[in-house]
C-alpha cells in the first residue's frame, strides 16, 4: 500500500554513481504490472492501402514509496498517422502501475536514473503487445513496434 504522495520532482536530481545504481538494481524485484488506464481513439475505419506511421512517447513517470519498495505510475502514448499527414488517425494512451520491491529505499536521485534507463525496458514489451492487440480490435492493421533503444529525452 502506498505510504507517500507521488514524487514528481521537476528539477534535475543530482547524479548518483554507477556503483550506487548497481547496488540498487541488484536488490530490485519486479512484483507486478497492472494496466490501470487505457484509452483507444479510432474514430474512423482503416483506409486500405494507406501506410500508418507510428509515433510513441512516454508521457510521464512518477513513483510512490511503499513499505517494501515503490510503485511506478507510467504513462505511454501511441499515435498512428497516415504517411504525410500531421494529425493522428488512431491514438492509444495507457497507464501502467508497476510494483517493485527492493532491499534499499528508492530516492529521487536513484529514480531519476531508473526512470530513464531500466524502467522503459521493463514496460516496453507490455506496451508493444497492448498496441498490437488494440489495433487489431479496432480493425486497423497491427503493427509490431520496434525494440526500445533508449530515450531521446529524459522523462519528466
Amino acid at each position: 500500500m502506498p505510504t507517500d504522495e507521488p514524487v514528481t520532482d521537476t528539477q534535475a536530481a543530482p547524479s548518483i554513481t554507477p556503483q550506487e545504481y548497481n547496488a540498487f538494481i541488484s536488490r530490485l524485484e519486479l512484483d507486478g504490472i497492472r494496466l490501470s488506464k487505457l484509452e483507444v481513439d479510432a474514430p474512423h475505419a482503416y483506409v486500405p492501402g494507406r501506410q500508418l506511421a507510428p509515433h510513441t512517447d512516454i508521457t510521464s513517470a512518477e513513483y510512490v514509496r511503499t513499505e517494501n519498495g515503490f510503485v511506478v505510475l507510467y504513462d505511454l502514448k501511441f499515435e498512428g498517422r497516415f504517411e504525410g499527414e500531421a494529425e493522428p488517425v488512431v491514438r492509444i494512451t495507457a497507464r501502467f502501475e508497476v510494483n517493485y520491491s527492493t532491499g534499499r529505499a528508492v530516492t529521487d536521485e536513484i529514480f531519476e536514473v531508473f526512470r530513464n534507463t531500466s524502467l522503459p525496458l521493463n514496460i516496453w514489451p507490455y506496451f508493444r503487445e497492448l498496441v498490437h492487440t488494440a489495433l487489431a480490435r479496432v480493425g486497423w492493421p497491427v503493427l509490431v513496434l520496434p525494440v526500445h533503444k533508449g530515450l531521446s529525452k529524459p522523462v519528466k
